[in-house]
């Protein structure tokens, strides 16, 4: 049976047992048209289908017509193959890696005996053939990654097997707390290599920025302006510059300075009440 959140449930399994008098009824209909209505197949086959909606199976049906005894318990058996995700009133969360352990592994809280109503979700089933890896992009490097650009992935169980992938989706929304926009990977997980909730990590290889970098620390802004101070013969001189992308501590300038000039190493020391007011 079917006891845990997370449970590895495979397509036939069998869930449970369920007790319906409003199915033993749709049963003992079922045997009397096939006994005493065999001239009208279609409604023997309406009644057929009807059973199967309400969850038995073929053979089990088939049984019915060989017995011609009703069965007040019936078995149901699951249609898919995937991980249990816990039941219709049970609490999720859409991020997984977050929970506790004991949230990974909590009991159901459907009990031998419990009552069903009709139309409720018992158990929440998870297709885990197919999973989305997420990777945070760090702020400065968002604007390099590019969906169908190639990622090489390392998990935390063992970090000398790699899998090759592409990503798939970059989300545009970046996230308050950390700065940082996720990428998504559709990744192949029909072993179940990847559990819910596994740690991942990526590389990705991304095209060469040209351009002219320095340290963050070398540049100030001003309002709108951003400054630099370059080396002169009689001292340093505010400069300002366009800058464009930003990776770690570095800064892309787009126009201001060229590879020949030297600027002064921390911006922030040469700031007084006059030496930022004017720049060229």
């Amino acid at each position: 049976y079917v006891n845990y959140k997370y449970q590895k449930v495979n397509k036939g399994q069998k869930l449970f047992d369920l007790y319906s008098p409003e199915l033993l009824t749709e049963q003992q209909n079922f045997i009397y048209m096939v006994i005493n209505d065999v001239e009208n197949p279609s409604i023997i086959n309406a009644s057929r289908q009807k059973l199967m909606l309400y969850g038995m199976t073929e053979s089990q049906i088939n049984f019915l017509v060989a017995t011609k005894k009703s069965n007040p318990v019936i078995s149901i058996f699951s249609p898919a193959s995937g991980i249990i995700d816990g039941t219709g009133t049970m609490d999720n969360t859409t991020n997984p890696a977050m929970q506790s352990a004991s949230n990974n592994t909590a009991t159901l809280d459907v009990k031998e005996g419990s009552y069903i109503k009709k139309g409720e979700v018992i158990f929440k089933l998870l297709n885990t053939d197919k999973v989305w890896g997420i990777f945070n992009v760090i702020q400065g490097y968002n604007s390099l990654i590019k969906a169908n650009q190639s990622i090489r992935i390392t998990s935390e169980l063992d970090k000398n097997e790699l899998i090759d992938a592409k990503i798939n989706f970059v989300e545009t929304q970046l996230n308050p707390a950390d700065k940082t926009n996720r990428i998504r990977v559709y990744l192949n997980n029909n072993k179940l290599k990847l559990p819910v909730g596994l740690r991942l990590q990526g590389i990705v290889k991304t095209n060469p920025v040209k351009g002219i970098w320095i340290q963050k620390e070398s540049m100030v802004s001003i309002g709108n302006k951003k400054i630099v101070f370059l080396k002169m013969d009689n001292g340093f001189k505010a400069s300002s510059i366009k800058t464009g992308i930003e990776i770690d501590d570095f800064i892309q300038i787009i126009e201001g300075i060229s590879v020949k000039d030297t600027i002064a190493k921390n911006a922030q020391y040469l700031i007084d009440s006059e030496s930022f007011i004017k720049t060229e």
